[in-house]
């Protein structure tokens, strides 16, 4: 197709007789070019050497229509100077034969352009051109917009047959599938160009962020530790506990600041997984430690259930932490007094993750909203209201997925939550190890 291509663009009509005697073949060879993605000013040069193989004598021209100029772009056996003298030409009533049909929308006839009131001001330059008869028909969209004209230049004075006019419409319309596609490709690429700078943009800016908070958090959570400890001498009581709650505030401010930061490098394809295996009954249970409630009178329970022998799963134990972190952190706002049972199973050889708590549940609407960035479910819902960002569903969700895995919330209002998340089979250690040793 290349090849083709090439040659029908360089040699022009010369040598390609049979394509005149077989119009279908060529408009099938302009629709094969289109579809494999040739670039535009191939194909509509492609389709003007197709067309003036049909009519025999004819000069074809493709004009582009941009903010009501006609641009010439498509390569043509017209003279270098006449391209030039008609690039960017406005568009307009009597603008000659390819100005006029844009303006108008509709085809233009001139048989004799010398004595034409249209050709008046370009006598001199289609003098020396040695035209002598033009009709243009505008390129239009779906939608009837114009984008630009298909004109059919003779150097004999003369009207057009009406083959010769169904060819230049069937050419107009190919012209038409070609211009469009491009347009359509062209804003695409547009449109992911723009949402990558935005998403760089984002990234940069969260990070700064992220540096330009994290210094004097990081100042606040040191001072609070040193008066809690009393480094520079005794305290009240009192002032030690205040200092409690200063270190804690900030702790918890850099903990959205790092889920923000996560999720934004999630969503921009930045966060790289570093794979090992782990041993997930040891990870949940030292997780469940950082989490439990204080006090053996607490209302909630948090139990740990792993299967026996479980195998390895392979997958990065950080991000695996993160998440267990926020499925129980999640699981204890939400459960006023019960039971939150973290398990690790293996089921039909893929690993599943699971939370399951006794709290208020939710409904398919609250689910929907909890797996949303900052989405908020309910207030009334949870036991500690002032917390929660909206970030750990989403946020856990997507670490997941980087892991290949499928999240499902299983609930019902009154009757508790269950977060499922299933690895795939490849990630079961031990599974993984007989499929290599059998291949």
């Amino acid at each position: 197709m290349k090849a083709l291509l090439a040659d029908m663009v360089v040699h022009g009509a010369s040598g390609h007789a049979a394509w005149g005697e077989n119009p279908a073949h060529g408009e099938t060879v302009v629709l094969e070019a289109i579809a494999s993605g040739q670039p535009l000013p191939d194909i509509l040069a492609l389709l003007l050497r197709t067309t003036e193989q049909q009519c025999a004598g004819m000069i074809g021209s493709i004009l582009a229509l941009e903010d009501g100029k006609l641009r010439a772009r498509t390569p043509n056996r017209l003279p270098d100077f006449y391209n030039d003298a008609i690039d960017e030409l406005e568009i307009g009533e009597g603008v000659g034969s390819c100005g006029t049909a844009a303006f108008r929308g509709e085809l233009v006839i001139v048989e004799n352009i010398p004595e034409h009131p249209f050709w008046r001001p370009f006598l001199p330059l289609i003098t020396e051109a040695g035209l002598a008869a033009c009709w243009s028909l505008p390129i239009k969209d779906a939608t009837g917009q114009v984008l630009g004209t298909f004109a059919l230049y003779y150097r004999d004075v003369r009207s057009p047959t009406d083959m010769e006019l169904a060819v230049a419409r069937r050419a107009a319309h190919l012209a038409a599938i070609a211009m469009v596609k491009h347009r359509t490709e062209s804003a695409l690429i547009n449109s992911k160009e723009a949402a990558e700078a935005a998403n760089h943009a984002k990234s940069v800016f969260l990070a700064q962020m992220s540096h330009e908070l994290r210094t004097p958090l990081n100042a606040i959570i040191g001072f609070s530790d040193m008066m809690r400890q009393q480094v520079l001498g005794p305290l009240p009581d009192r002032y030690r506990e205040y200092a409690g709650y200063v270190g804690d505030s900030g702790q918890h401010l850099l903990r959205i600041i790092d889920d923000v930061l996560d999720l934004a490098k999630v969503e921009a394809g930045e966060i790289r997984l570093h794979e090992a295996a782990v041993d997930l009954g040891k990870l949940i249970s030292d997780t469940a430690a950082l989490v439990r409630p204080p006090g053996q009178d607490a209302k909630v329970h948090l139990a740990v259930r792993v299967e026996p022998d479980l195998p390895p799963l392979m997958g990065d134990e950080l991000r695996i932490k993160q998440i267990l972190l926020n499925l129980l952190s999640n699981a204890l706002k939400f459960t006023e007094d019960g039971l939150v049972i973290a398990r690790a199973d293996l089921v039909d050889g893929r690993i599943c993750l699971s939370v399951e708590d006794s709290g208020k549940g939710m409904n398919e609407a609250d689910i929907e909203v909890a797996l949303l960035p900052f989405g908020q479910v309910e207030s009334e819902m949870m036991t500690n209201p002032s917390q929660g960002t909206g970030l750990g569903l989403p946020l856990t969700r997507s670490l997941a997925e980087l892991h290949q895995a499928v999240l499902v919330i299983d609930s019902n209002k009154g009757q508790g939550t269950r977060v499922i998340i299933t690895f795939p089979q490849e990630r079961t250690m031990a599974l993984a190890d007989q499929t290599s040793a059998t291949a």
